[in-house]
């Protein structure tokens, strides 16, 4: 079973994951924003 939401992974210090934003701007209106992206830790 693999959860629905998968945590970024600090252990490998390149936590990767898809961030889903849905708005509802009016009763008939749905605003969906998809951001993918990867952020690179330096330390």
């Amino acid at each position: 079973m693999k959860p629905a939401i998968k945590a970024p992974s600090f252990v490998t210090g390149t936590p990767c994951g898809n961030v889903v934003l849905t708005f509802r701007h009016s009763t008939q209106q749905i605003i969906k924003v998809e951001m993918r992206g990867c952020m690179s830790v330096v330390g």
